[in-house]
């Protein structure tokens, strides 16, 4: 722990020996942590610089006391947090500098192109990890740097929309599950038929944008605050207002409830809000763990409850009488930003 006040390991060391016993030569030192003369010596004069130690001469031998932590141990916490401090706003300074930079060296600096999977990756987790407010995905296979769960992942308090390609759910098993494990509160999910393009837009302030090459070498464009970076963000609120909201993942699997009169199970629920989304019968059952035949059944026997002949009416019958509310189709999702 020394260490983060900045001192260096052997010092730390040193001056953890040196505070279980009184007073002790170098000597001592060398021959109890087992190290060269040279090292120690160099640790006593680094402990001696920051007053953590004090020498005495005591007849011809130099012998060495540690001063109490706490006497000098918050001022090296004082220094150090000045320090960052300062850094801090050097920091600042140059991101400064860097932006009228930007701004003033023309159209050029708006736009990067990122080349390789790794350098995606990275820049990628970047941008999540600095996102503060909000991030907005539109997920489509196939899947180059960022797997479809973690297209809005990050580390800071902000929350996130995503547009998921229904192709996704053909290589993502109960992927509603998964997000509800890995998402956090105010994060909302939406499926379209047919989602344009890949592209993320971080705080509204920067976005990437897969970029299409003769080789197969992975790249994308960076795009940052301009005209371009508007219509970007036009076309995720255009497939957002488009997109059916996806239904919710976990919650213990009640029984058929239908077949006694009652109200719409959970995965009976699910099953038609997947529907709705329009999943075939094929990638419903891959998100549920089913059968293309048990899919088959339960929108028979939800029809017949309903008193309806096609899925149409079903769909229609079925939020009538709220039969998907709670789990997210025809609740708690966001409205479009002004």
């Amino acid at each position: 722990m020394l260490e983060e006040l900045g001192l260096s390991p052997t010092a730390a060391a040193v001056y953890g020996f040196l505070v279980t016993t009184p007073s002790v030569s170098g000597s001592d030192v060398t021959r109890a942590l087992e190290l060269d003369d040279e090292a120690v010596a160099a640790a006593l004069a680094e402990l001696a610089g920051s007053a953590l130690v004090s020498p005495a001469d005591i007849g011809q031998e130099r012998r060495w006391t540690a001063v109490p932590p706490l006497l000098t141990g918050q001022r090296l916490l004082v220094d150090r947090a000045r320090r960052l401090f300062a850094a801090q706003q050097e920091l600042l300074a140059l991101a400064e500098v860097h932006e009228r930079s930007a701004r003033a060296g023309g159209s050029e600096h708006l736009v990067e192109v990122l080349l390789g999977e790794q350098a995606l990756r990275a820049q990628v987790r970047r941008l999540q990890e600095s996102a503060s407010e909000e991030i907005l995905a539109l997920v489509k296979p196939p899947f180059v740097a960022v797997p479809p769960a973690e297209a809005a992942a990050g580390v800071t308090p902000r929350h996130s929309r995503v547009v998921y390609d229904r192709a996704v759910f053909d290589d993502v098993p109960d992927l509603p599950a998964v997000l509800e494990r890995t998402g956090r509160p105010g994060d909302h999910y939406r499926v379209h038929r047919r989602v344009p393009m890949r592209l993320q837009v971080y705080d509204r302030r920067v976005a990437t944008l897969p970029l299409m090459r003769h080789d197969a070498q992975p790249a994308a464009l960076v795009v940052h605050a301009s005209g371009l970076l508007a219509v970007v963000i036009e076309l995720f609120e255009a497939v957002w207002d488009q997109a059916a909201p996806l239904p919710a993942g976990q919650e213990p699997v009640d029984g058929d409830v239908l077949a006694t009169g009652g109200a719409l199970g959970f995965e009976d629920r699910r099953l038609l809000g997947l529907l709705l989304c329009g999943l075939t019968d094929a990638a419903i059952a891959h998100q549920l763990g089913r059968s293309t035949r048990w899919v088959q059944r339960r929108v028979r026997v939800m029809s017949d409850a309903a008193g309806v002949r096609t899925r149409l009416q079903l769909g229609w019958e079925a939020r009538r009488r709220w039969w998907l509310d709670g789990t997210g189709v025809t609740a708690g999702q966001p409205a479009r930003p002004e």
